[in-house]
């Protein structure tokens, strides 16, 4: 074995990496004062595990570390490897080199590697104790060590070659055995103290043990009818879930025909608007034709009422020319009258004419001597001539009136009759309006009521419209939430595999025996599980559970110490870190052995967290190695007067978590989330 390379960076003034290679038999290192000579030999000791600053010539271990100059910053850590070559085996390690490395940083950490695995300063020094390599040894014999060896005293001289000659070690581990056989010999004696004790308390003990009996007794029979109670209970969950599964497809089901549902509401609610748009565009047209048979009545009722005022004149025209034709015809048989009177004045004058024309032919006969009563039948004559010229001229006037009458009368005949036709036409019209207004009378009720009906059946729609719209937002708020629920769960479980998958919050060593063991690496075809797998407990209790298993909740169970033996011989191989185990058949030892307690009930206690907790038969020895002294209690209140009862020789968790330890240990708060 020997030293086959150096490795420094940000060690003094080395700070950028520097790699010293040696070669079998003496390497002489030469160089100027001040170009790191010494500090070579100070990395191998600080290496080895020097920890007094002084002897590496500083004042503090940080000054170990790059200071930094006018042109470089300082560094935040410094780092050291020695590299052996193990060829020979000298160390008893499986490796040809060891490769040991320490590295401090400035704020005071330091970290040792063996092989770039993580290890303490003490497996450091036990390793190369063993072949006489050490920092207190000749190994590394700086100036002045001749010297201070050759003037030391036997006895100091003594320690140097002990060191030299490998025996330190075994004096380490000699005081190591008299310190554990001192402690031995105290837990003896505690032992035998325990004992008096015990032998004081046989008596009340066998009692108890006696009481205890027959509460096992009974406790197996209320286990046995709690396990049919729960056998019972199980059917029960069963049976709930799988209605609740059949619920869950009803529920899809549900969604699916409701999503159908709803895009055949959404299809109604087209046409419906369709329909909608349709009737309004009717009910405008039917309120346009209302409003023109409206126009069209008034209208009606106007001509009626003109024709009205028409007739009445008409009849006030023919009383007026009945009064007229009454009158004319008065007048007719008067100027009759007259002209009878004066055809019979006619007749007699005529009869006078002739009368006076015998006279005269009478007086021409009897001479020509009376010339005065000649003129003066002359003067008779030409006035009677004049009479008769005047009552033919009024006879030619009358005659013409007559005439005149006759055609007023006729004319007035003409406009009777034409009145009569215009009345009988107006009162055919009137008719004729009044079947047209009962018609839209019958009609505007008609077209009334169809209003009304489409009026009904728009109030129908539109509350239609909105319990569908309510019923569309509260199936889509539903899908929602249950899309949220849906993408929360699966977010849980993917958070959950993956938490799984890496096992995430378990130590090293833990993680490795898990991982090792779902490779099928190591303990192939063994029965291994954690403890925190093995108990389960109401939803309330879980938090006072992980709080009462702490750590333990990491412990491993296997079956014998065989398989503990073999996973511990795996993670001290591999340096894959440390874990803890519980065979099976240690623990039942461990309760065959150990006497049953009696449980005093106490205000606000629940009960020993082993009795709460479920798990299968076999593990229940588990439970009462982890759990058998664990109390639960509502609150601390409850728990710290619990805990002040029994002086404080119990263990007692609370719902919420916090734990006294026996002793009076308080532990509890909470994180933010």
């Amino acid at each position: 074995m020997y030293l086959k390379r150096l490795e420094l960076r940000g060690f003094k003034s080395f700070a950028e990496r520097v790699e010293i290679n040696f070669e079998k038999g003496i390497t002489v290192i030469v160089g100027p004062n001040g170009c790191g000579k010494s500090n070579l030999t100070d990395a191998v000791q600080w290496v080895l595990g020097e920890q007094s600053a002084r002897l590496l010539r500083g004042q503090r271990m940080e000054d170990v570390i790059f200071s930094g100059t006018a042109k470089r910053r300082p560094l935040g850590m410094a780092e050291v490897s020695l590299t052996f070559d193990n060829s020979d085996q000298s160390v008893p390690l499986p490796f040809e080199e060891i490769s040991i490395t320490r590295r401090v940083y400035r704020s005071g950490e330091g970290e040792y590697y063996i092989n770039k695995r993580s290890c303490r300063l003490r497996d450091i020094q036990e390793l190369f104790a063993q072949c006489g390599i050490s920092r207190a040894a000749f190994s590394i014999t700086a100036q002045g060590k001749i010297d201070e060896f050759v003037s030391a005293r036997p006895e100091e001289r003594r320690v140097f070659l002990e060191e030299l000659a490998g025996i330190g070690r075994y004096r380490q581990r000699k005081a190591e055995a008299l310190r554990k056989l001192e402690e031995t010999e105290d837990a003896l004696a505690r032992v035998e103290d325990i004992i008096l004790e015990m032998e004081t308390r046989r008596g009340p003990l066998e009692e108890q043990a006696r009481v205890c009996e027959i509460y096992c007794n009974l406790r197996d029979e209320v286990m046995e009818l709690e396990r049919r109670l729960l056998k019972g209970q199980l059917a029960d969950i069963r049976e709930r879930e799988r209605a609740l599964q059949q619920t869950a497809q009803e529920l899809d089901a549900l969604v699916a025909r409701d999503g159908k549902v709803v895009e055949m509401l959404e299809d109604e609610f087209d046409v419906f608007q369709a329909g909608l748009r349709s009737m309004k565009k009717s009910f405008g047209r039917l309120e346009g034709e209302w409003q023109e048979i409206q126009k069209r009545h008034q209208e009606a009722r106007l001509a009626r009422m003109r024709t009205k005022d028409r007739i009445s004149s008409c009849l006030a025209q023919e009383e007026e020319l009945q009064e007229k034709l009454t009158v004319i015809r008065r007048r007719r048989e008067e100027t009759i009258r007259e002209l009878e009177k004066i055809s019979a004045l006619g007749g007699r004058l005529e009869e006078l004419l002739k009368e006076a024309k015998r006279g005269l032919e009478e007086l021409e006969e009897e001479g020509k001597n009376g010339e005065a009563e000649r003129e003066a039948l002359r003067r008779q004559l030409e006035s009677l001539n004049k009479a008769i010229f005047d009552n033919l001229h009024q006879k030619t006037v009358l005659l013409s009136e007559i005439q005149g009458l006759n055609n007023k009368k006729e004319l007035l005949l003409r406009q009777r009759e034409s009145l009569t036709r215009r009345v009988k036409t107006a009162e055919e019209r009137r008719d004729e309006l009044e079947r047209e207004i009962g018609e839209g009378e019958k009609l505007q009720s008609f077209y009334a009521s169809s209003l009304e009906e489409i009026r009904n059946k728009l109030a129908q729609a539109e509350k239609r419209r909105q319990a569908l719209n309510k019923e569309l937002d509260e199936t889509g708020l539903r899908i929602r939430s249950l899309l949220r629920k849906i993408e929360g769960i699966k977010e849980r479980v993917r958070l959950l595999k993956t938490a799984e998958k890496n096992h995430e919050g378990y130590q090293q060593g833990v993680r490795s025996i898990l991982r090792e063991i779902a490779r099928g690496r190591v303990l192939a075809g063994e029965e291994i599980r954690l403890a925190e797998e093995l108990f389960t407990i109401e939803p309330a209790y879980e938090t006072a559970l992980e709080t009462a298993l702490g750590r333990a909740s990491h412990y491993f169970v296997c079956s014998t110490p065989e398989t503990a033996k073999k996973a511990l011989e795996f993670l001290k191989t591999s340096g894959s870190g440390r874990a803890s185990f519980l065979p099976l058949t240690a623990v039942e030892r461990w309760a065959a052995g150990e006497r049953p307690r009696r449980f005093e009930r106490f205000p606000g206690i629940i009960g020993c967290l082993s009795e709460i907790v479920s798990c299968e038969p076999k593990y229940r020895c588990v439970a009462e190695f982890l759990l058998g002294r664990t109390y639960l209690a509502e609150d601390l209140q409850a728990a710290s007067r619990f805990a002040e009862h029994n002086d404080y020789r119990v263990r007692v968790v609370t719902l919420d978590g916090d734990l006294i330890q026996p002793g009076g240990l308080f532990t509890g708060g909470r994180s933010k989330d």
